[in-house]
């Protein structure tokens, strides 16, 4: 189950959104104050391929990011089963839509953990997914929700990926990949090599 943290409304205390499990979709749930959350109009959102019937298909995991710059929070979903990410464009009032992009497929299977990052130095965000299958993907983005797979993705791992954290482990300004699993314990991929892949 992937749980988000982020205040989906400017000026208001963060909002938790949360896969549903077994439902196929994403729900949002609005800081009401003195502990009480209260659902979002609309929620919750369906993630994945729509078209699969199976409700195990899709969401595993779930970050908030700004991906088409406009200064307020999306959700992005990894669907496990469907191999994608999905994109939920956020209203700022703790709305949010898919759009003709939305739906991502990540090029490598599985895929249970994704983060966002600037992995490549534009200024516009990226993301990366942790795959069961075996490897990692990298998806480029474009400052305006639209997310590309790069050439080079997704890259090898000696073993299904359970976990991924980004951070400038080498203090060179740059973000690098960090990843673990049960048969190879951790790597590291520093960001020269992420660069090399998506540019």
């Amino acid at each position: 189950m992937g749980i988000g943290r982020c205040g989906f409304r400017p000026g208001r205390a963060p909002r938790p959104g949360r896969r549903v499990p077994g439902a196929g979709t994403v729900a949002v749930y609005l800081n009401a104050g003195g502990g009480r959350f209260v659902e979002a109009a609309g929620s919750p959102w369906r993630v994945g391929k729509e078209s699969l019937a199976s409700p195990e298909s899709n969401p595993f995991d779930l970050t908030v990011a700004d991906l088409n710059a406009d200064g307020l929070a999306d959700l992005i979903s990894a669907d496990t089963r469907s191999h994608s990410v999905t994109v939920l464009c956020g209203d700022g009032r703790g709305g949010f839509q898919r759009t003709p992009q939305s739906l991502v497929m990540v090029g490598g299977a599985f895929p249970r953990r994704v983060l966002a990052g600037d992995f490549n130095g534009d200024r516009f965000l990226d993301l990366a997914t942790a795959n069961e299958a075996g490897n990692i993907s990298l998806l480029a983005g474009d400052g305006r929700g639209g997310l590309v797979p790069v050439p080079a993705s997704p890259f090898f791992e000696p073993g299904a990926v359970h976990g991924l954290a980004w951070g400038d482990l080498d203090g060179d300004g740059r973000p690098d990949l960090v990843a673990c699993g049960p048969a190879f314990g951790v790597t590291v991929t520093w960001n020269a090599a992420l660069t090399r892949r998506t540019r």
